[in-house]
């Protein structure tokens, strides 16, 4: 796991030889302006998840948003994980034709 790291948008755009298939981000990249910024034309999808860091209150309340970001995110990776590589491949394949 050493070599999975975060990494910002800087560290992908000065990589010229770096070809990406698709994106999942937690933030909105049309809101900040990197959605279509990026190598390769890659499917970009945005998973809307609130950001516990902007939660205000209680301690307890900023865990219970950390706790469902976290699941969220969980979810849709086990989600995306579990389906087949033919079904993903014609997804990119459907949405470079649009």
């Amino acid at each position: 796991m050493d070599q999975f790291y975060t990494k910002s948008y800087q560290g992908f755009r000065d990589d010229s030889l770096l070809h990406l298939d698709f994106i999942y981000s937690a933030m909105d990249l049309n809101e900040i302006g990197l959605a279509r910024a990026w190598p390769g034309e890659p499917v970009v999808v945005h998973w809307k998840i609130p950001d516990p860091m902007k939660f205000i209150g209680r301690v307890s309340g900023r865990r219970n948003h950390f706790r469902n970001a976290y699941t969220s995110l969980a979810k849709r990776i086990e989600l995306l994980t579990s389906l087949p590589l033919e079904k993903v491949l014609a997804f990119k394949a459907r949405q470079q034709v649009s």
